[in-house]
């Protein structure tokens, strides 16, 4: 009788066989990809900072509009290598089951929200966190800035191990979620089976105007082409539909004072680094208008804390660096960060950049094949 191996061992013999210390492969790209000019050296020398991909790596900067991408990259056949230690393949990461009743409590103080806490404990718990500025921002940012529906279709793209999806379903929502990653693919489907439609969005093959509502939190950072994905998300939207996207600022105070140091630069994983003027130009010339950009100091805490250990020994490793003294002077910041962001001539000073758009009718819709 012949054996045949299962999904789960399947997946962790593909990823074991990339834990070989072998050279990353990898390719140039000197253009621009908002506006092709020639870029500029912006940071050279860096390494894995926070999982150990090998490689030397540096970022590029545009003259003229600002992007900043990876170079050298990956080649696209060598980005699992990037991935082998990812955080979300950790089972130290999965919240117990307190802490998640008590963030579904916290998001259960959002407008229609209400039926997500599990108990009126947890809601009463949640509602009062919600009175802290810092943990509202943090419920409204978890949440993509969303209301709860009755059954409007949401596709979240890089969907990870799925805690998004499982919110969002709780909320009323008909979740579908895409990931590349084999092994958090793996964990989202053991929390929704049929819900994990593919790796990618071309393997997906959605139709045409088939979703209400596309999300990434913190995906864009990590494609070789967001325009052409974003291109994807504007084909399968409804006319009226919105895509919400969370993406690091690169315009930050975080990124101002740690420079080549501030975490979410996130060498090799983060190809592209965005400010409120360039995600902007990237969703329109994608065919979206934008509703709304603005900038969250939800991480703040957590930024200052890994930059501030990579700044003094070269890289963070989460649960031996995030002390107690780099908590409080986090938090700090936090305050200091929030107070500038609500400053109008800084409103810009957030680690995160939210932003909400919808399809432009009358832009032509140039998604290609992906």
């Amino acid at each position: 009788m012949k054996y045949e191996k299962n999904e789960e061992e399947t997946d962790m013999e593909e990823v074991g066989q990339l834990n070989e210390e072998a050279p990353i492969q990898v390719e140039e790209v000197p253009d621009c990809l908002l506006c092709r000019r020639k870029g500029k050296p912006l940071y050279e020398s860096l390494t894995d900072r926070m999982f150990d991909a090998p490689g030397a790596w540096g970022f590029l900067e545009c003259p003229a509009c600002g992007l900043v991408w990876l170079n050298p990259r990956p080649q696209p056949r060598e980005l699992l290598k990037t991935y082998k230690t990812y955080y979300t393949h950790g089972q130290k990461l999965r919240l117990s089951s307190c802490r998640q009743n008590l963030f579904h409590g916290l998001y259960a103080a959002l407008p229609g929200f209400h039926g997500l806490a599990p108990g009126w404990i947890w809601k009463w718990a949640g509602k009062t966190m919600s009175w802290i500025p810092s943990w509202k921002e943090h419920a409204i940012i978890e949440t993509m800035g969303l209301h709860a529906s009755h059954g409007e279709k949401l596709l979240d793209v890089g969907c990870g191990d799925g805690g998004f999806l499982t919110t969002m379903s709780l909320a009323g929502w008909d979740v579908s979620g895409i990931e590349p990653d084999p092994i958090a693919a793996r964990v989202a489907r053991e929390k929704h089976p049929t819900s994990i439609i593919a790796h990618t969005l071309r393997e997906a093959n959605l139709a045409d105007t088939s979703m209400d509502v596309v999300t990434m939190s913190h995906v864009i950072e990590h494609l070789p082409d967001p325009l052409q994905i974003l291109r994807e998300c504007r084909r399968i939207l409804k006319p009226n539909g919105k895509l919400v996207v969370v993406t690091p600022n690169l315009g930050s105070q975080g990124h101002r004072i740690f420079r080549e140091s501030w975490v979410p630069l996130e060498p090799p994983r983060h190809f592209y680094l965005f400010c409120c003027r360039t995600l902007s130009d990237c969703c329109r010339q994608a065919g979206f208008s934008v509703d709304s950009l603005r900038t969250s100091t939800r991480s703040a805490t957590w930024v200052w804390a890994a930059s501030k250990a990579i700044q003094r020994k070269g890289r963070f490793q989460r649960e031996a660096d995030f002390s107690w003294k780099l908590r409080f002077e986090g938090v700090c910041f936090q305050r200091r960060e929030e107070r500038a962001r609500r400053n109008t001539p800084d409103a810009q000073a957030g680690e995160e950049l939210a932003l909400i758009a919808r399809p432009n009718l009358y832009a032509p819709n140039q998604s290609p094949a992906i």
